[in-house]
């Protein structure tokens, strides 16, 4: 297995040379590709992932986005994932050649089972690009539509990309859907910034979290990760609301501001006999303002108590990041000793007190846990 990097930074030259290379002489064990790094070699049926960084589409030379395209449509190339790692943030449209570029940018969000698109900063939105890319792959054949596995961080959710994404991925076909965030702590405490953007516009908020309702409707999804989203707690219930419980066994909302809305929606999913999660992440979910990095936990810890004795599936949970008190502790422990299926616990810098370490360490012999995180 290997892996494809092509930097944008890199000359017209450089950038056909290398695809040249591994399309045609084949005996090659791994190739990068940048503007300061040699080809190593790879078969071509050995390139499993395919990462394009810093590229600007919409400026792109023509030839270079046909000789990717030839790389792509290559039936010896089995593409397991494709990432765009700050990829077009400045459009810079040439109207000669819109439509191959749009044809271009189909096949690579199309091409693999996963999909990451990534910036290193938070972005307001997606690129122009690649939204006209997700709305030309619905045209493609639904067997040819390979995400399974999608991956957006860094950028924030609107409601033109989340509606292109549910035209171009075929209903009841994505099973892993990632979200995560690059806000700073002085803009979730000074805008209130979350990955719906600062709510300055209620309306358009509101058809944002619409729009993501509907997408997670469409499908079945196995896990569902919303991690450093900052998504406020009304939002959050409501989004969980939508999510199909059929199939999903893992469940992280790490960094987000879940209180009273949100537990309840998840204690009376996680309460019904029905219920699959296996692994379930509330780590590090801190108010707007909070003085330290962590938030009291006291809102939440009575929903999870409930939890941790009656529910049947879960297996590892992580709470990680969240100030417990005392009481919080006393509850947390009095529901451990009745839980039998819990194997892992995570109570990572939870600013545990030693009246709280006392309460833990008087049931230790009886957990049932295979593996308890302090540190």
């Amino acid at each position: 297995m290997s892996r494809l990097y092509l930097h944008g930074r890199s000359s017209t030259g450089m950038l056909l040379s290398k695809l040249d290379q591994i399309l045609h002489r084949g005996q090659q064990e791994s190739l990068n590709i940048s503007s300061y790094s040699a080809a190593s070699s790879a078969p071509v049926g050995d390139v499993t992932t395919l990462l394009l960084s810093n590229w600007n589409f919409e400026a792109m030379d023509l030839t270079v986005l046909q000789k990717l395209i030839e790389f792509l449509r290559n039936r010896a190339i089995h593409l397991e994932n494709v990432t765009l790692q700050n990829c077009a943030v400045i459009d810079a449209s040439r109207e000669e050649s819109i439509r191959e570029r749009h044809v271009v940018m189909a096949e690579i969000l199309s091409s693999s089972p996963t999909l990451t698109i990534r910036f290193d900063k938070q972005q307001p939105h997606v690129p122009r690009c690649i939204l006209d890319g997700f709305l030309q792959s619905a045209k493609l054949p639904p067997s040819t539509r390979r995400t399974k596995h999608l991956k957006l961080q860094g950028v924030n959710l609107t409601k033109p990309l989340l509606d292109s994404l549910r035209i171009a991925v075929p209903p009841w076909t994505l099973e892993c859907f990632e979200i995560s965030s690059r806000i700073t702590l002085s803009e979730l405490d000074r805008k209130r910034a979350s990955v719906f953007g600062v709510p300055s516009n209620y309306s358009a908020t509101e058809q944002t979290i619409r729009s993501f309702c509907l997408l997670l409707r469409q499908h079945s999804l196995q896990t569902l990760k919303l991690d450093s989203c900052h998504i406020p707690d009304e939002y959050l219930s409501r989004i969980l609301q939508s999510v199909r419980r059929d199939n999903l066994k893992t469940l992280s909302i790490r960094g987000n501001l879940a209180q009273e809305k949100t537990m309840q929606v998840l204690a009376d999913w996680l309460l019904d006999e029905s219920c699959h999660l296996e692994t379930l992440s509330l780590d590090w979910q801190r108010q707007y303002g909070c003085l330290g990095n962590c938030s009291s936990f006291s809102i939440q810890m009575p929903f999870i108590a409930k939890v941790i004795i009656q529910n049947q599936s879960l297996q590892n949970l992580s709470i990680s990041e969240n100030e417990l008190s005392d009481d919080e502790m006393k509850l947390l422990c009095s529901a451990l000793r009745r839980n039998k299926g819990l194997k892992i616990l995570d109570l990572r810098d939870c600013l545990i007190r030693t009246q709280g370490f006392h309460y833990l360490s008087k049931i230790l012999p009886d957990l049932k846990l295979s593996h308890l995180n302090l540190s």
